[in-house]
């Protein structure tokens, strides 16, 4: 029994593109209005579900290296939440849980922004939008966000990690982007 022969990769891409042939493999898109625009978001969304996990690690590399993983968590949730730093326990892990929410909140709203201005653009102009999200994001955490709110900004953490992040952030963006878009292909 001989299958049907498999399209080179090249015509996939048109057809993803075009949105009109689901039985390639490729699921179609809306094209305009607020299906469009809830479709973007929603791929928005878990690649910023994905930063959000990446940028994690970061963060936790930096705590990691002034001896406690969850410390600049811990430390955002207290601010967040009033608190004094001398909480152990229920209440340190309250701080921690607001703080780690609080960041993950942060990069879906990140990735929903990615996903509304890059869902439908490839290559190299994907990357350059997660470039400047990046940097919009950097512009963002050092001009406009309290001193106190900044994840980049705990002990000891130089400039090189701080930028770290954000290049994660972008990195994470794109790739997020790519594993979103291949999973809203039925199977």
């Amino acid at each position: 029994m001989l299958d049907a022969p498999t399209p080179a990769p090249e015509d996939l891409h048109a057809a993803r593109d075009r949105a009109t042939v689901p039985e390639a493999g490729v699921a179609r898109r809306p094209r305009r209005g607020a299906d469009e625009l809830a479709w973007r978001a929603r791929l928005g969304a878990l690649a910023g579900a994905i930063a959000g996990a990446a940028t994690t690690g970061v963060v936790v590399g930096f705590g990691l290296r002034e001896g406690s993983a969850l410390r600049p968590f811990a430390s955002l949730g207290r601010h967040v939440l009033a608190m004094e730093a001398a909480h152990t326990g229920a209440r340190r892990a309250l701080a921690t849980g607001a703080g780690l929410l609080l960041h993950l909140l942060v990069m879906l709203a990140w990735g929903v922004l990615f996903g509304l201005a890059a869902a439908r653009w490839r290559g190299w102009r994907r990357w350059a939008a997660a470039v400047v999200i990046g940097a919009l994001a950097f512009a963002v955490d050092h001009l406009a966000s309290p001193e106190v709110l900044r994840l980049s900004d705990a002990p000891g953490v130089s400039a090189l990690q701080r930028a770290t992040l954000y290049v994660v952030l972008a990195l994470a963006l794109v790739l997020g982007m790519r594993v979103a878009l291949s999973s809203s292909r039925p199977e």
